[in-house]
């Protein structure tokens, strides 16, 4: 929420601002997070080759969303590919509690179905990747409809830059990949 909110995407509460029912918020999140099981599963496969693909598309742009200039130009866009970091495979494994021989396997088999490429320094989803059939159609009626359900908590009073009191205790540290 408090990225489409940056990127000036979401409507603005109608009438006095008010918190919508926790189970509308809770069941909004749970919806957004569920919602690449249904729509990247038949392209990405299992859990585990969707963790590890979409653990590996965080590292390469994770240095893009510390610099809000950058995350501003790509927040609608694609990183473009010499700006992706390559991940480390043993420190995504790691950070995902999964064995290498376990994170190796899906990850060659996600770079034989053209999913994403190993290079010199580790793995890189490109923009290539992201364009897949599956993967784009995916991802772009993920984030229509996390946007749409967003505007809906929007519509029942939630102000988007208020966000970050709807943490129970604060918002929680960024995940480091080590």
């Amino acid at each position: 929420m408090e990225d489409f909110a940056a990127l000036s995407l979401l409507p603005r509460p109608r009438g006095a601002p008010g918190a919508p029912p926790l189970s509308a918020i809770l069941g909004t999140a749970l919806d957004i997070d569920l919602l690449p099981f249904e729509t990247l599963r038949g392209t990405l496969g299992d859990w585990t080759s969707m963790a590890l693909w979409s653990a590996i598309c965080v590292v390469n742009t994770r240095h893009i969303t510390w610099d809000s200039a950058a995350a501003a130009q790509f927040g609608i866009d694609y990183v473009t590919d010499e700006l992706r970091a390559p991940a480390s495979l043993a420190m995504v494994a790691r950070t995902l509690a999964i064995p290498y021989a376990t994170a190796w396997r899906h990850a060659v088999e996600l770079e034989r179905r053209g999913l994403m490429a190993r290079q010199d320094r580790g793995w890189v989803v490109a923009t290539r990747h992201f364009l897949t059939p599956g993967i784009a159609e995916g991802g772009a009626a993920g984030a229509h409809y996390a946007l749409r359900r967003i505007g809906d908590l929007v519509a029942m009073g939630l102000d988007p830059a208020a966000a970050a009191d709807l943490y129970l205790k604060g918002r929680p540290p960024v995940a480091t990949f080590a």
